[in-house]
């Protein structure tokens, strides 16, 4: 249940597109639940295959997947760079 709580968290981040005084402040949020998927998605490489599976299974890939997407056709340069950065992590099991 705490995984599902996570995942729901950045997928509700990155629908942020609040702006005040400062600008595109929801962008921050948007970069951070990509940042936050990364390490996610990246985790379970890493964890046993039972409780990468639990956690994996979680992450509710297709709302992943399209959240990196649409964050790819973002007005925003920085945030469109910063999801082709992270999704070139996940996809290379690179890091930059």
């Amino acid at each position: 249940e705490q995984c599902s709580r996570i995942v729901n968290a950045l997928l509700r981040a990155l629908e942020d597109y609040n702006v005040d005084r400062r600008g595109d402040v929801g962008s921050w949020c948007r970069i951070a639940a990509l940042d936050g998927f990364t390490s996610l998605i990246l985790l379970c490489d890493e964890l046993p295959e039972e409780e990468s599976n639990r956690l994996f299974s979680s992450l509710s890939g297709t709302k992943v997947v399209g959240g990196f997407i649409k964050q790819l056709a973002e007005k925003l340069d920085a945030v469109r760079l910063h999801s082709a950065k992270c999704l070139r992590k996940i996809l290379l099991r690179a890091d930059d």
